[in-house]
């Protein structure tokens, strides 16, 4: 097996790291009150760290806004879970 190239390796860190951050954040926040914890037999918030990022990346190719963005996915969002997920998305 080739080893990847270092450039393929370092973007599949940069992923990972923001699916965790978002991942994070949107556990704490709970915009849909859920109480859902990772790996929950009914995970509310599984996979949806990777749409928010799916939509960030479509905004940000596109010059819209990030924070609309986020809001298609997670609409009940307050605007501190907003901003701090998209910081976590420029910051990774």
């Amino acid at each position: 097996m080739t080893p990847k190239a270092p450039s393929r390796r370092t973007g599949l860190l940069r992923f990972r790291e923001q699916v965790s951050a978002i991942d994070e954040l949107i556990y704490d926040y709970d915009p849909r009150g859920t109480g859902s914890a990772p790996g929950d037999l009914d995970d509310a918030y599984e996979g949806v760290a990777v749409d928010v990022m799916r939509v960030l990346r479509d905004a940000e190719s596109r010059g819209n806004d990030a924070g609309s963005a986020v809001r298609t996915v997670l609409p009940k969002a307050g605007h501190e879970l907003v901003k701090r997920i998209v910081q976590a998305w420029d910051d990774n």
